[in-house]
Order: structure tokens, then sequence, then C-alpha cells
């Protein structure tokens, strides 16, 4: 297995090409051509010479590759940026660099074009339910290959199996958290550095602070571990096979190799990193309503405020509010427990669910930071003056 770190993905998300994607041309190549003569020999692998879900009991030619993807094109899907796509093709050609998805060579050639030259797509991040993400990854495919042109064209791109090797695996919600790692990362920061702000104004003259204020080494701890859990999980995700079926290849020819029916899809170790940083994303929201109430109490008691502090009065209100709309957004998470495609999909982790919400909240964050942020400028500056509240 290549191992993937954080500091490559970056780069990769930036643009520069991974020399592992280079490395593994000759092994992808060589596994495909195993596999086809796996299958012309009469071997059978799922999506590869059978249809998908509850309907893998019957054969499926080449030919109908292209109606097991358009079936797969369900739902209303969303602009993606040229960046998030990137991302999650980084993610995607990471694992399949890992070699046994059985991938084609062409099909991976396209993932390193793509990369080479990132545009917008279209996607779905909200059709998943979690037990793999083939609707929201037909929709990527759909952006990557252009399949928009003819039909002709698009059976041109998929060989035997190319469907489910592209659709199946869990790279999705990595990738979308990849694209916006730099973001939740400065989020975190900019939080600990006001409420660091806060703490200097507000902590001169009290005895016993609230215990927002009084000691801010249990939210650091916590968005920091949150932070090196969330990294750490986008790195070994990328670092492993995540295929469904993931093809092991003998020294004996077609005999020696099989296929492997398996839920590398799943991937509940990044879903527990995203919870836990959710879970962080709440603690700081929380912080910051606390402390942009004692910095507007300060401010509203000083002397010779204008209106008797009536500017300090709404921003605490506003940042409750925001950290309500955002704990409420945060609350909902979609059950393990599935009964899809006749019980045959049995089992979901949430990670895209997970991983659209905590961005979706980001920017409620953001609001409650610019508040405090406001009042901190207000109360550091003379009495008298007029700040403005608007975020």
């Amino acid at each position: 297995m290549t191992s993937f770190t954080i500091e490559s993905l970056r780069a990769a998300v930036e643009g520069t090409p991974l020399s592992e994607w280079e490395d593994a041309v000759t092994t992808i190549t060589q596994q495909r051509a195993a596999v086809g003569e796996f299958l012309r020999a009469g071997g059978h692998a799922y999506g590869f010479s059978t249809f998908l879900g509850h309907l893998d009991k019957f054969a499926v030619e080449e030919a109908q590759n292209l109606d097991i993807f358009h079936a797969h094109l369900v739902g209303s899907p969303q602009e993606l940026n040229a960046r998030e796509m990137t991302a999650i093709t980084v993610m995607k050609l990471c694992q399949a660099a890992q070699g046994g998805s059985g991938l084609s060579p062409e099909a991976y050639q396209q993932l390193r074009e793509f990369h080479a030259h990132p545009r917008e797509g279209r996607v779905d991040l909200q059709a998943s339910y979690g037990s793999g993400d083939v609707v929201p990854a037909a929709w990527w495919t759909n952006s990557v290959f252009q399949l928009e042109l003819t039909a002709h064209d698009a059976r041109s791109v998929f060989r035997s199996g190319d469907v489910i090797a592209l659709i199946n695996g869990s790279f999705i919600p990595q990738g979308f958290i990849l694209a916006h790692l730099a973001e939740l990362e400065e989020a975190f920061a900019t939080t600990t550095t006001l409420l660091q702000e806060a703490h200097a104004i507000i902590g001169a003259s009290d005895v016993q602070l609230s215990v927002s204020l009084r000691d801010l080494g249990p939210l650091e701890h916590a968005l920091s571990d949150a932070l090196s859990r969330l990294t750490a999980a986008l790195s070994a995700s990328a670092s492993r096979t995540s295929a469904n079926p993931r093809f092991v290849f003998g020294a004996d020819g077609p005999s020696g190799t099989r296929a492997e029916s398996n839920a590398s899809f799943l991937d509940f170790t990044f879903t527990s990193a995203l919870e836990q940083y959710a879970s962080a994303m709440v603690v700081a929201s929380a912080y910051l309503r606390s402390a942009t109430w004692w910095v507007s109490q300060h401010g509203e008691l000083r002397d010779g405020e204008v209106g008797h502090g009536v500017y300090f009065v709404q921003p605490p209100k506003i940042s409750k509010a925001y950290y309500d709309r955002l704990t409420a957004a945060l609350s909902s998470a979609p059950p393990v427990v599935q009964a899809e495609s006749n019980e045959v999909e049995d089992i979901g982790d949430g990670a895209l669910h997970r991983a659209h919400t905590i961005v979706s909240a980001l920017p409620l964050l953001l609001k409650q930071q610019r508040l405090l942020a406001t009042a901190l400028t207000a109360v550091r500056g003379p009495a008298g003056q007029r700040p403005r509240f608007e975020v």
C-alpha cells in the first residue's frame, strides 16, 4: 500500500500531480489485463459481469455499462467549484493508485487528465443514504468524463467494470472535506485567537471569571484534537483501496485472480473524526457566544457609551441565535441501519451527510466570530463611538 500524507494531499489539491499516481500506471494496467483474462475465462465479479445491488444475479454485457451509469444519475445536482471537484478527484486517484479496483488504465488516465485541467462540476451531495455514495459519485463521474456528450462517446469511455470501480468506494465526503480543510482549520484558529483577546480584556479585574473565559485549555485541546483526528482520517482514507469488488491477484494467471466482496465504501473512522469535529464546532460556538456576551456587557456598562451602551445589547442575542442554528444543523445524522436494495445495503456510515452539514454550518461560526471581533474592536476604542455590528 502507498501511504499519502496530509501534506501531499494538500499539494495535490493545489494542482501538484503526485509521483505515486504515475508509479501506479504499470500496476493498474497489469491488473486490468488480469481481470480481463479472469472474466474471459468465465470468472464473475460484481459490477464487472453482473448488474448492481439486488440485481447482481443478472449478467451484464459491456455495452450495458452506460445503462448502469445513467440509472445512478438521480436527484438534483448542485454546482461544485473546481477546487471541490479537484479534491474529490485527488482522493479517488490516491485510492485507485493502491490497485485492486480493476479500473481500466483508460479511465485512470482520464482522472489524471481532469486533475491536470480541473473545472467546475455538478454533484448532488445530498443524494446519499450512507451505504456508499454511488449516486453522488455518478454525478462526479458525469462531470469528470464529460458524459453530457453522445452515448457513443460514453460507451467508448467505459470498459467492463469501470462504472462500479468509479462510483464505488468512500471518497466523495473525504474529497469534499479536503477541499475545505484550510477553512475548517482557520475557523478554529480564529476562534482561539478571539477568545484569548476577550480573556485579556475581561479577565483583568475579576476574581472568578465565567467558565468559558477562566480557562481556555479544554477548548483549545478539543479543537486541536478534532483537527488532528480529521487530518489523520483523510490521510488514512487516501492510503487504502476503497472498492467493491476488490481484486486479489495470484501468479498462476486467471485461476489465481479472484474478486472479493467487501464494504470498504464504509469508513467509520472518517465518520467518527467528522463527528468529533462537529462536536468541537458546537463547543467553539458556545464559547464565542459567551465571550460576545461578556465583552458586550463590558461595553454596555462602560461610562460614556452611546445611549447607555445600546449598541452592545443585541450582539449577544444574535450570537446565541447563530449558535442555536449551528447546533440544530449538526444535531441530525442518518441512521446506521439501512434497508436499501432489498436489505443488501443494510449498514450506512453517514459520512457525506456529516461532511455536508459541517461545511454548511461553517458560515454560522464565522458570523459569530465577526460579531465578537467587532465587539472587541469597539471596547478597545474610546467610549462614545458608534460600532457597526453588521456581519
